[in-house]
């Protein structure tokens, strides 16, 4: 017949629950156990989050030529308050959980599943995305109001079921990008735009009103980006540089930041037949 036997303690007689043994209960590095037992869900969070942060960069379909890097990083002696990092911005515990939240990869079947965590998500950053072949990764991230700091991504996942990271394919349609972000200040990366769409434009993202740092190839439409009172004029001169216009375009600059445009780049948008306007 099985016993049951009652620990407690000595001089209180205070029963002693097993999690309160486990305090008494030495690890090898001297350690007790009811401590490394509290902090454990907390390493393996770290360790999911520095694998997700490690992926490769490139363009080509040869691993060989591919390289990884790691976008994640976890300091909690520099950032005691803000140990997560990713991308160069520092968050929280529960910022963290909040980002680790949302899909890394967006598949075409559920395409609508993907749209759906990404614009009601209150991250204030994600994690490099990469989505299935012909999927527009630009309209999954498209309404997110905390949104601060978001990276594009130079690559879908091609169907490849072995090792979907070593065949890298451009994302062709970022239309959708930032269409309602509120509080996004830099999109980092080169965003390539795609031509018109049916409505003759090509790009949606101008509500983003605290937007400092975009980087913009292949306009070809005149753009109306005076709600982006903040936006560097580096960004306007690389916009005029990498343009694809074959005729006329007009882009409307908000007040002040037409006042900083350059006699260089007034110079330079002449040549390629592409004229600034202000509100």
């Amino acid at each position: 017949m099985a016993k049951e036997t009652i620990l407690r303690e000595k001089g209180s007689g205070e029963v002693m629950y097993p999690r309160t043994m486990a305090a008494l209960v030495r690890t090898a590095g001297g350690s007790d156990v009811e401590r490394e037992l509290a902090e454990l869900p907390l390493k393996v969070f770290v360790d999911m989050w520095l694998e997700r942060g490690l992926i490769y960069s490139g363009t080509s379909t040869d691993e060989a030529t591919l390289s990884r890097h790691r976008w994640s990083q976890y300091d909690p002696v520099g950032h005691p308050d803000e140990p997560f990092g990713l991308d160069g911005m520092w968050l929280s515990y529960s910022e963290a959980v909040t980002v680790m939240a949302v899909p890394d990869v967006v598949l075409w079947n559920e395409t609508t599943v993907g749209m759906r965590h990404f614009s009601f998500s209150r991250a204030r950053t994600l994690f490099p995305v990469k989505g299935s072949i012909g999927m527009n990764l630009g309209s999954v991230f498209g309404m997110m109001p905390n949104l601060e700091v978001v990276r594009v991504m130079d690559y879908y996942i091609i169907n490849n079921g072995a090792d979907p990271d070593t065949s890298p394919q451009r994302v062709n349609n970022t239309r959708d990008m930032i269409t309602l972000c509120p509080r996004l200040r830099e999109v980092r990366g080169v965003l390539k735009l795609i031509p018109q769409d049916s409505l003759g434009r090509h790009f949606y993202g101008v509500n983003a009103t605290a937007l400092e740092t975009i980087w913009l190839q292949g306009v070809c439409l005149s753009m109306d980006l005076s709600r982006w009172g903040k936006l560097r004029v580096e960004c306007v001169a690389y916009m005029v540089e990498h343009a694809a216009n074959t005729s006329a375009i007009t882009i409307t600059l908000h007040p002040e930041v037409y006042a900083g445009l350059t006699d260089d780049i007034i110079a330079k948008a002449a040549e390629k037949d592409i004229s600034f306007a202000t509100v």
